[in-house]
């Protein structure tokens, strides 16, 4: 789902929001889940899941163009942890 889509069907559920709100929100939700990242915080998402910042490892890597072995720097990233709840949900066999 793009961003318009979402936007749309956020609208869908409360028309009283216009649709330069609802995406004023998806912005600002955007960016307080990097804000909270880099504070190396978690965000939990209500009856979806959770947000958490984690850091990888250093590990050995090659250059493609060279062929020539290097070490690939840690990294922050964003791993997402889908509720129970959620996860069942999806899993069940559809009727």
């Amino acid at each position: 789902m793009i961003k318009t889509t979402l936007v749309h069907a956020l609208h869908a559920h409360r028309p009283d929001l216009s649709f330069g709100a609802v995406e004023d929100l998806l912005d600002a939700l955007g960016t307080e889940i990097v804000r909270a990242a880099r504070n190396n915080d978690t965000v939990t998402i209500p009856g979806v899941g959770r947000l958490a910042a984690v850091m990888s490892s250093p590990r050995r890597g090659r250059n493609l163009r060279t062929g020539e072995e290097m070490v690939i720097p840690p990294r922050l990233h964003l791993r997402f942890s889908s509720f129970r709840s959620v996860r069942e949900t999806l899993n069940q066999p559809q009727s």
